[in-house]
């Protein structure tokens, strides 16, 4: 087996992880209020789409060649529309819809900038793929860095302030999810310094095995426990207003 042959598997685990996190998404979406089921409908959604971008790779139709090497540019094309997404699902926990129409404003200025953030992330670092000088790299790379510096710190100081003044369980549950993304999302940057991207200090074989774990948990795991997370913690609010 060659070494396309391998990542390829790596690509149809991914498709297949995504999928079976998009009908445990689904199963679990039937059970909920249908006032809350715009949290599945978030998780499905980007499980949904990863599950297309493997599916497009597996295939090799996500696949082009730039210079000597190749860009997997389905993988950028699916964190492009599934990171936002990610993200808009910790907001909307962090940030409830009742408020004031300054405090609106305020957040809708929190979610744009995050969000904002978030994509300038993902470009800089397709440029930082798409460049063969080092210099060029090296930059692009560093400024995706820098931007997802940016986007754990405000989710980690101003979004949870936000939250924790929501309610403590509120808090308390946006604090394990974005915990939880935060590690997974730690290891991107890594695994494209080392694979091919970078340094090529491991094969593709393990780089694409690597992403796609790090996917089908940032993804389909994600969501799965999102939807856990949010009918606990509604239920918890609702027994609470009761007393």
């Amino acid at each position: 087996m060659n070494i396309s042959d391998i990542t390829t598997l790596w690509f149809w685990f991914g498709f297949g992880g995504m999928s079976l996190g998009s009908l445990v998404i689904c199963l679990l979406a039937a059970k909920m209020k249908p006032a809350h089921r715009y949290h599945a409908l978030l998780a499905v959604a980007v499980t949904s789409i990863a599950t297309i971008a493997y599916f497009a790779l597996a295939r090799g139709l996500a696949t082009a060649t730039v210079g000597n090497g190749s860009i997997y540019f389905g993988r950028y094309v699916d964190w492009l529309f599934t990171t936002p997404l990610l993200l808009l699902s910790l907001l909307v926990i962090a940030l409830p819809a009742k408020s004031s129409g300054e405090d609106s404003r305020e957040k809708a200025g929190l979610i744009g900038g995050v969000i904002l953030a978030d994509i300038l992330m993902i470009v800089t670092g397709f440029f930082a793929d798409l460049s063969s000088n080092t210099i060029d790299k090296v930059v692009w790379y560093v400024s995706s860095c820098l931007w997802f510096a940016i986007l754990v710190f405000v989710m980690f100081t101003v979004v949870q302030r936000r939250a924790n003044a929501v309610s403590k369980q509120t808090g308390k549950v946006y604090g394990q999810l974005l915990g939880f993304l935060s590690i997974v999302w730690i290891w991107y940057p890594i695994v494209w310094a080392l694979g091919s991207t970078g340094y090529k200090l491991i094969s593709l074989n393990t780089e694409a095995a690597l992403y796609a774990i790090l996917d089908v948990s940032a993804k389909a795991v994600f969501g799965i426990l999102t939807l856990v997370l949010v009918t606990r913690l509604k239920h918890g609010l609702a027994n609470n207003s009761n007393e």
